[in-house]
């Protein structure tokens, strides 16, 4: 059986653009049996099972950014294991469907119709095991939340090559966390300043030195990186303060996009030189905490965690500003000085999956579905939350 085409909403393997047919289905208005061959027409079981978040969430590509309105078919995204893929097929606008907010542990929302799918894990009912679900929005909405524990979708992460960067990724890190706004000194306390220079004399340039001041009010060193040896003929041998002048952070601390799309290792090295500065790991769970009063600086390090699998989540601090904690999932450091990262303590299963909080039915709201071809047809919206697709 089918329905007739008519024009609120697409579903195109070539984005509609080039001239290509695309199949189009309102389905608000759509009411009667359409005939193969004659116009467009879809089979009426693919009708309420498209799934479709909202327009205005962000997604990762690897160049940077995209809302779900303007992902278009021949964009890459990323996918549930971290891995590139290509966009194959997208619809238009939908509107006017029932749609809900799903709310998740570390606080973050995505808005998706009510048809939307997710694969979950639950309790199996009958011991301490888990099975694998796959259920719409309202499906999900009638399944019981209230335990800490029951009902969780994957924490993923992005897998990216390294880039070119002009600053090395841990002494930015660094720099972001504990580093003068106005130049590129930076202040270590004197207990970690042996350790610490070690630290970032290991990634400076090779015509770059460090040299340290003592300042005895306030029992730190301020460390500044100085060029050392002469360019060569036709060279230039940009300081640090020229660096980080080109990348527009001086006296305007942030993450800039270069770096929040950066290579797997090298965010995990702008991660590490973050919670080295302004982060502690906690003595008796071994959670990583990360204060700052600049909130951009800590909505940067939430984004960079993310993106390598964490699940951060944040609240104000009574003193300084906001507070981001995670607990890592896995063995790998995300401190290199060695009173932090001796501290870490894997966090297991509640570290290594996201867990649904509340499906609360909100006002309906413009939505866009896309297609990959994968066998888990599931690519990540804003945050890592794995959403499925055409």
């Amino acid at each position: 059986m089918y329905l007739e085409a008519s024009g609120t909403s697409d579903l195109s393997e070539n984005g509609g653009s080039d001239g290509q047919a695309s199949t189009t289905v309102d389905i608000a208005k759509t009411t009667t049996v359409g005939v193969p061959g004659r116009g467009l027409c879809v089979p009426v079981s693919a009708v309420p099972e498209w799934p479709a978040v909202a327009l205005t969430h962000r997604v990762a590509t690897p160049s940077g950014w995209k809302s779900v309105a303007d992902l278009i078919v021949g964009d890459t995204v990323f996918d549930g294991d971290g891995n590139w893929q290509r966009v194959d097929r997208d619809t238009s606008v939908f509107r006017n469907l029932d749609c809900y907010s799903v709310t998740f542990d570390d606080g973050q929302q995505i808005t998706a119709a009510a048809s939307h799918t997710w694969t979950v894990e639950t309790r199996n009912g009958h011991d301490s095991g888990f099975v694998e679900l796959t259920v719409s929005t309202t499906e999900l909405a009638r399944m019981k939340l209230f335990r800490r524990s029951a009902i969780s979708v994957p924490v993923a992460e992005r897998l990216s090559p390294d880039l070119d960067l002009p600053v090395d990724p841990y002494l930015f890190g660094y720099w972001l966390g504990d580093g003068y706004s106005a130049n590129g000194a930076i202040s270590v306390g004197r207990n970690d300043v042996e350790e610490v220079t070690t630290l970032l004399q290991d990634v400076l340039l090779s015509y770059e030195m460090l040299s340290s001041t003592y300042y005895d009010y306030n029992l730190a060193h301020c460390l500044n990186v100085r060029n050392v040896t002469k360019p060569s003929r036709g060279a230039v041998n940009q300081s640090l303060f020229q660096r980080l002048r080109t990348l527009g952070v001086l006296r305007n601390k942030h993450v800039p996009d270069v770096y929040l799309f950066a290579g797997t290792e090298q965010r995990r090295a702008l991660l590490q030189g973050l919670v080295d500065s302004d982060g502690n790991v906690t003595n008796r769970k071994g959670q990583v905490q990360f204060v700052n009063t600049n909130r951009r600086i800590l909505d940067g390090f939430v984004e960079i965690a993310r993106s390598l699998g964490y699940k951060p989540s944040v609240r104000a601090h009574p003193t300084a500003g906001w507070l981001a904690v995670f607990q890592v999932a896995d063995d790998y450091p995300v401190a290199r000085i060695q009173r932090k990262a001796s501290r870490l303590v894997p966090g297991g299963r509640m570290a290594s999956r996201r867990y649904i909080r509340s499906v609360l039915p909100v006002r309906s709201v413009h939505l866009k579905g896309i297609g990959i071809d994968t066998d888990a047809h599931q690519f990540q919206v804003e945050g890592g939350i794995l959403a499925h697709c055409l």
